[in-house]
């Protein structure tokens, strides 16, 4: 017994000792990799640098703190920067097919497109990432931001949420991609009327996105996106925007102006202070709004709650908004005048 012990024991020191040597060894090499990682190649589309960097997490993780991180995205009509104060990657050290990523507080974005210059500062009470790889491709991945705020130049208002969290998989064997988006307590300015005043406290959203977006400025990629027959599949949707509550599902593109196209199917409650808003932003005559909430109102049933709800097909075509036959507005581009990247 005792020699059996005495061998169990050299054994754990054995097996620790050398665990302990792959673990600074890993440390050592860490940063040399996530640079080699990082740099330019040929046919790559981004690249990023670092000042410094430092290791934690012994025995089991490996925490990479980056100082002064910066990565750049570069096409053939511009490019983006993002920079933090740092950036810590963590991983296994017995496994680099997943990797966990903690933002700093305050971040800096700008994007040169068509050469146009635009800024953002973004701020954040927490943000995190988890990237699943294979084939050197991320495959999913999970971010999740609290508190947060993204400030433009040139004295434009800023946009903020509580909560923001994002899912993306990768289609296996499919060009496309499934998107689950839920943002919490989200903040505006709106150039709406009351009572849709930039405030919004729930949007979720479950899609599928399908078909290649190429490189180029952002109406050059959603031209040849479309073109492409790209579309978007909504399985699940939910807007809550009081006194709007919004639950559907459908499918968009785009037409050859740059409007959305496609169809939904709708459970609307607030259907009519939607009617009395299109009204006062001068996309429905008073005539046409009466004649809207009038013809909804036929269509609408009464909840246990008391509310008006509307279940309707919704559809978008020739730059125009229908809930079934009634006309609700016109549909503008999706890019404003000028919007390039």
């Amino acid at each position: 017994m005792r020699r059996t012990i005495i061998i169990l024991t050299c054994l754990v020191v054995f097996l620790a000792a050398g665990w302990t040597a792959y673990w600074f060894v890993m440390a050592d090499r860490a940063a040399d990799w996530i640079a080699v990682w990082a740099a330019p190649a040929p046919g790559k589309v981004w690249h990023g640098s670092f000042e410094d960097s430092e290791v934690s997490g012994f025995p089991f993780s490996m925490d990479v703190l980056l100082s002064g991180p910066e990565v750049i995205w570069e096409n053939n009509a511009g490019g983006a920067v993002w920079q933090g104060d740092w950036l810590v990657a963590s991983f296994r050290p017995w496994s680099l097919s997943a990797f966990d990523i903690a933002l700093p507080p305050e971040q800096f974005v700008s994007m040169v497109d068509g050469g146009v210059l635009r800024m953002a500062a973004i701020a954040m009470s927490s943000g995190t990432a988890q990237i699943a790889i294979a084939d050197n491709r991320a495959q999913t991945v999970r971010a999740e931001f609290s508190d947060l705020v993204v400030s433009f130049a040139q004295n434009q208002a800023p946009v903020a949420a509580d909560q923001v969290t994002i899912d993306v998989e990768t289609v296996t064997d499919e060009t496309a991609w499934d998107v689950a988006l839920q943002v919490e307590g989200a903040s505006f300015r709106s150039q709406a009327p009351e009572p849709f005043v930039g405030q919004v406290p729930l949007l979720r959203a479950d899609l599928r996105v399908t078909g290649d977006i190429p490189y180029g400025t952002l109406e050059q990629r959603l031209a040849a996106w479309r073109d492409n027959g790209g579309v978007i599949d909504v399985h699940a949707f939910r807007l809550v925007w009081p006194p709007l509550d919004i639950e559907g599902e459908g499918s968009v593109s785009l037409d050859r102006e740059m409007r959305p196209l496609g169809a939904f199917t709708a459970n609307i409650v607030g259907y009519r202070d939607l009617v009395e808003a299109f009204e006062a932003m001068g996309r429905l005559t008073r005539n046409q709004a009466m004649i809207a909430a009038g013809g909804m109102d036929a269509m609408a049933t009464t909840d246990a709650d008391g509310n008006k709800r509307l279940s309707v097909p919704l559809s978008m075509q020739d730059g125009r908004l229908y809930a079934g036959p009634l006309l609700l507005g016109d549909l503008p581009p999706i890019l404003g005048e000028g919007a390039s990247f």
